[in-house]
């Protein structure tokens, strides 16, 4: 009878059995995995708030006791409460060399009001609006409905992305360090916030006042500080017409500009069908002027016309047509060509945006 004991080292019946050591080491590892899973998560650090100032209209700079955790940010807007329907806009954004102070973009804010902010129902700090405009330097119109609102640091003016923690790749070490009252040697310099969701309006001369939106990414792009604004779709700067910019949170220098001539986008402008020319014959149907059913075959003579000669191909009478001929337009018509759709219509200037007097007119 074969024995159940192990010989040369292999158990007998060809399958490993555990040692009473690795039951021991498996059963710890199973029961610190069950301790790892029984663990809480990391316990919430209390932040208080202990800073609120408005910078600009549209502004605050924020102080906590401790740095706001990244989850903390991307919900700012949920977690900072403000009063008066004043909201929060966009995500903190932590200045170079600071420690727990963020620049935070909000709504409008009314002059003269006074609002309160609490974070994650903590103390409320209490803060007066912003009147310090933003300073720009001149409105340009960049594009046939863009205009845009150059900044520039010789003027104190610094945007966002060059003071705050680097949030594209491009920007980083491209900013500068400013101090608790945002001063960098000697200095003091106004910060422009994250722009989105603000409007500028746009006045011609005559006319409907319409308000331009900022279109995202543009308010720092190669270095330059100049942020984009879009008119309402359909609406074109016209040719010539002198317009002036404004807004509630901004103070432009040189505030008007006049419109240049931009090419303007086509329409949409689909392709007709292929279809065949209206004018055009099949190949193989009768010529238009041919003889009727009825007339004399071109051989045929009558009787008192007839001559000796009469069959003879050059005996014919001058009106009579020659045998075998066809007639001078019996050939079948070909096809006319097919001459290029007309170029779409320029987009004309809407009537929000009045057209210059007549004689500035520039053609469709």
């Amino acid at each position: 009878m074969q024995s159940d004991i192990e010989t040369d080292g292999q158990p007998a019946d060809g399958w490993h059995h555990s040692t009473s050591m690795e039951r021991s080491l498996l059963g710890r590892l199973v029961n610190r995995r069950n301790k790892v899973k029984a663990e809480k998560p990391p316990k919430y650090i209390p932040k208080q708030l202990v800073g609120a100032e408005a910078l600009s209209p549209v502004s605050l700079q924020l102080s906590f006791s401790k740095p706001l955790a990244p989850e903390e940010l991307e919900a700012a807007p949920a977690y900072l409460k403000l009063s008066g329907g004043l909201q929060v806009t966009g995500c903190p954004r932590l200045k170079n060399g600071s420690r727990a102070s963020y620049i935070v973009p909000t709504s409008l804010q009314q002059p003269g009001k006074r609002y309160a902010c609490a974070f994650r129902g903590g103390d409320k700090l209490g803060f007066r609006a912003g009147v310090d405009r933003i300073f720009f330097r001149r409105a340009v119109a960049c594009a046939y409905d863009t205009v845009e609102l150059a900044a520039s640091l010789g003027d104190a003016v610094v945007d966002v992305g060059r003071v705050t923690e680097a949030v594209r790749p491009e920007l980083a070490g491209s900013g500068f360090e400013l101090s608790a009252d945002n001063v960098f040697e000697g200095r003091y310099y106004q910060i422009v916030p994250p722009l989105d969701g603000l409007t500028v309006q746009i006045s011609p001369e005559r006319g409907q006042t319409l308000e331009a939106t900022y279109i995202p990414g543009t308010q720092l792009a190669s270095a330059r500080q100049a942020p984009r604004f879009r008119l309402p779709a359909g609406f074109a700067f016209t040719s010539g017409q002198r317009y002036a910019v404004s807004a509630e949170w901004a103070r432009i220098g040189q505030d008007e500009f006049t419109a240049p001539a931009y090419r303007l986008p086509a329409p949409p402008h689909s392709a007709p069908p292929h279809s065949a020319p209206p004018h055009s014959a099949p190949p193989h149907s009768a010529p238009p002027h041919s003889a009727p059913p009825h007339s004399a075959p071109p051989h045929s003579a009558s009787p008192h016309s007839a001559s000796p000669h009469s069959a003879s191909p050059h005996s014919a009478s001058p009106h009579s047509a020659p045998p075998h001929s066809a007639p001078p337009h019996s050939a079948p018509m070909l096809p006319s060509p097919k001459l290029p759709a007309p170029a779409p219509e320029r987009l004309r200037p809407l009537a929000a945006l009045p057209a210059p007097s007549p004689a500035r007119r520039s053609p469709n």
